[in-house]
């Protein structure tokens, strides 16, 4: 049986997916942790904003989607006292009981206009998928670690580039497309092409750089 527990708290929302054997002892499986500061203002106001509830409900629908790709038995969820306590409340946990995992993914679909379900599907994913799943984890990890990511290939000119592409450029069958497949470097000036990759610097206790 697998079993996730949902904690959401005043500050995050964690959830760890467990499978319990017939003896009661447990593995974990999975977990996530997610900052969405449902109780920013709370205090002050008495009640849950707009914003935290929007993200409250966006961090839950991604757990529901992760707990059913594990083949979660049952979700058990407890609230922080900042739900509790917020007038509005009620009004958030009756929300939460109305999630729909497939809903917002339907509605980036309709609201693209995307001539073709591949590049529909690009669309979403760059609406959805990257800037709350990916981009969201690589800050996380990186802040944790004292690293500063950049990521060249989303500077705007280049994605409205690639969206430009017609699909047979993208994907061809089961085949890699010309972009895909690398063979446009041959293009791109050689010390681009081959240039090997490189770590970073690591500063040392003295406040000099190793290399």
């Amino acid at each position: 049986m697998k079993v996730a527990a949902i904690d959401l708290g005043s500050n995050s929302i964690h959830m760890v997916i467990v499978e319990i054997s017939a003896s009661g002892g447990f593995q974990v499986v999975d977990r996530e942790k997610q900052m969405v500061r449902l109780g920013a203002g709370t205090l002050a106001r008495g009640r849950l904003s707009a914003a935290a509830i929007k993200r409250g409900l966006a961090a839950l629908v991604e757990y529901k989607r992760l707990a059913d790709s594990h083949g979660v038995d049952k979700i058990i969820a407890v609230a922080t006292s900042a739900i509790r306590e917020a007038s509005n409340g009620e009004d958030f946990l009756e929300q939460v009981g109305g999630i729909d995992p497939e809903g917002p993914i339907l509605d980036a679909y309709r609201a693209s206009d995307a001539t073709n379900l591949l590049d529909a599907t690009l669309d979403v994913d760059v609406r959805t998928y990257l800037p709350n799943d990916l981009l969201v984890k690589v800050n996380i990890t990186s802040m944790a670690n004292s690293v500063e990511i950049r990521c060249p290939f989303l500077d705007h000119p280049l994605m409205e580039f690639a969206a430009s592409l017609p699909p047979s450029l993208k994907i061809r069958g089961l085949k890699k497309s010309i972009f895909s497949s690398g063979r446009w470097l041959s293009s791109c000036p050689r010390r681009f092409s081959i240039a090997p990759s490189k770590g970073s610097p690591c500063p040392s206790t003295n406040g000099s750089v190793m290399t």
